[in-house]
């Protein structure tokens, strides 16, 4: 059984690296291992000061500007995507739910808005 299938993909996965730093070589190793675990090459743009991100679907997942430049392992940048997905398919079901409920899409009382 594929790891992947565990996992709803997000529309775009983006690696952003210090040029400066020589950060590529590290966001490149990131990428493949995302993309043999996860099924989806993600884009590796060009950033500068220090700075490795990565972004599924426009939300951060990791900074390093946040964790006082430490660099991630590969498995941990995995983990948290798969926690994103797996969050993100449970508020997808949630909101499918709700549009069925009501005519406006929110359950009465569920604290949607």
């Amino acid at each position: 059984m594929s790891k992947t299938k565990n996992i709803r993909k997000p529309t775009k996965i983006e690696i952003v690296y210090c040029v400066e730093w020589g950060f590529l070589s590290t966001a490149a190793s990131l990428a493949a291992a995302i993309e043999t675990e996860v099924g989806i090459a993600p884009k590796l743009k060009k950033g500068h000061n220090g700075i490795l991100e990565v972004y599924a679907s426009g939300k951060i997942m990791y900074s390093n500007q946040s964790e006082c430049g430490r660099l991630p392992g590969n498995e941990e940048i995995i983990a948290k995507l798969r926690k994103h997905q797996l969050h993100s398919a449970k508020s997808s079901a949630h909101d499918q739910q709700a549009g069925k409920d009501t005519p406006g899409g929110l359950i009465a009382g569920s604290g949607c808005t």
